[in-house]
């Protein structure tokens, strides 16, 4: 798949996981952590897409052991997960400053700011180097709790 098309799809996985996890929807992390169902859907998932994949959700969750050497933010880190060496962190944060400083980090490390977004409170960013390519989203939810979403993948 080129990088363009990744990119793409990333942005709007991550900007869906924010609005998901936003409070406009159930939250799902909370749904599958109630329902203890993380192994199931990671045997779901893995069934359908031949892809192995790690979830970790709930009262300590760690940052995925293969997360490659990029910052990471303040916040509580509410859901984790590894797909085929591409990474997704969702945390909740108190300030939006948090994920602005976050993105400000990554372009001070080299990562080229290639697009970003605003509709509403929702915030999106895609940076690149030759190696990674991240993307950052953020949003708020009542008003005064921001949700991020922070999305590695390897360039191609």
């Amino acid at each position: 798949m080129r990088t363009s098309s990744r990119l793409t799809s990333l942005a709007a996985l991550t900007a869906g996981g924010v609005v998901l996890l936003t409070g406009c929807f159930a939250n799902p992390i909370e749904q599958l952590v109630g329902g203890g169902a993380e192994d199931a859907v990671e045997r779901l998932i893995e069934e359908q897409t031949g892809t192995d994949i790690d979830i970790d959700t709930g009262d300590g969750v760690d940052v995925p052991a293969g997360w490659p050497a990029l910052p990471l933010p303040d916040g509580d880190l509410l859901a984790a997960y590894e797909v085929d060496g591409a990474f997704s962190l969702y945390y909740q944060i108190t300030d939006p400053a948090t994920a602005e400083s976050l993105v400000a980090t990554l372009e001070g490390q080299g990562f080229e700011s290639i697009s970003s977004g605003e509709v509403g409170d929702l915030k999106t960013v895609l940076l690149q180097t030759p190696e990674w390519s991240v993307n950052v989203g953020w949003g708020f939810e009542d008003g005064d709790v921001v949700t991020l979403s922070y999305s590695a993948f390897p360039t191609e």
